[in-house]
């Protein structure tokens, strides 16, 4: 949906390969001008066991800022996707 002209795009990436094709696929929608924003709530089961935790954030470079979810569940620090990105990247544990 969109509010005040930020539209938002939901999409169940569980694989880094595919959130580089989203954001991929995004920057073609949106074109080179628009900011892309990305949030990541790792929520498959590979994510949450931190299979892929090293191949999450080069899958993120194409956005212009990132934010990423901890939940509880999760056994490793997402902190390490964050400090791998060199564009504003910030993660919380909470969604207050």
């Amino acid at each position: 949906g969109e509010v005040n002209g930020i539209t938002v795009y939901d999409d169940f990436a569980h694989h880094p390969t595919a959130i580089s094709a989203t954001i991929n696929a995004l920057r073609g929608k949106v074109g080179k001008d628009q900011r892309i924003l990305a949030v990541l709530e790792p929520r498959s089961n590979t994510m949450k066991m931190g299979v892929h935790k090293d191949e999450i954030a080069p899958s993120l470079t194409d956005a212009e800022a990132v934010f990423v979810y901890q939940p509880e569940t999760i056994p490793w620090n997402v902190s390490v996707i964050t400090e791998a990105l060199s564009q504003p990247a910030k993660w919380s544990a909470s969604i207050d």
